[in-house]
């Protein structure tokens, strides 16, 4: 879990993040930042903790006021990792996307998912929000496309009970739908329709 706060000034002064359920852990931020991280697993989910920060130079100490959450609430997950854009059997508008999560998290946290495309050369790019919880494979079929193209595909996902933060989008990776199975051929002034 990162912290943040807001100093109005850079002084000599040392600050302090705090964060307790009971049991009152320090993070002190390098290099005189404003933020600060605890990692999982030193921080636990589902308990509500107090967070305050703490600012000390030579004329005393001061805190600020404290938050009360619980950091379920507020995670935001790494990105995915799209593993594969690849064209699906003999579906010529149609691209499998499969990627992984890198999550320690806890089994009941269910993830939804936004899956972005566009054909290479565009800007134009369309969204998909996918929100099955129980997504064992974490693959999609995206369809309607249009056949022997090129497309990028990027995701990103959040809590599904749309509490937190939605991750980064992934890394772009490439794929390209397969050519159609029907060939035009123009002959003269008939067109005859060949199919393969």
């Amino acid at each position: 879990m990162t912290c943040s706060w807001i100093v109005e000034r850079h002084t000599q002064t040392k600050l302090k993040l705090s964060i307790s359920s009971g049991h009152v852990q320090v993070c002190k931020p390098e290099h005189f930042n404003n933020f600060c991280t605890i990692f999982y697993p030193n921080i636990h989910y589902y308990v509500e903790y107090t967070i305050w920060v703490e600012a000390e130079n030579s004329l005393g100490k001061i805190l600020s006021d404290s938050l009360l959450l619980d950091a379920m609430d507020k995670v935001k997950t790494e990105p995915p990792e799209i593993i594969s854009v690849q064209p699906v059997g003999d579906q010529s508008d149609a691209l499998s996307v499969k990627w992984v999560i890198d999550m320690k998290l806890p089994a009941v946290f269910h993830l939804k998912y936004d899956l972005r495309y566009q054909k290479i050369g565009t800007t134009d790019w369309k969204q998909i929000q996918i929100e099955n919880a129980s997504l064992p494979k974490k693959s999609f079929i995206i369809e309607g496309l249009k056949p022997f193209t090129v497309y990028t595909v990027a995701i990103r996902c959040m809590n599904i009970n749309g509490k937190g933060y939605w991750s980064e989008w992934s890394l772009e990776k490439n794929g390209s739908t397969s050519e159609d199975s029907m060939y035009i051929i123009k002959m003269h002034r008939n067109t005859v329709i060949i199919h393969f």
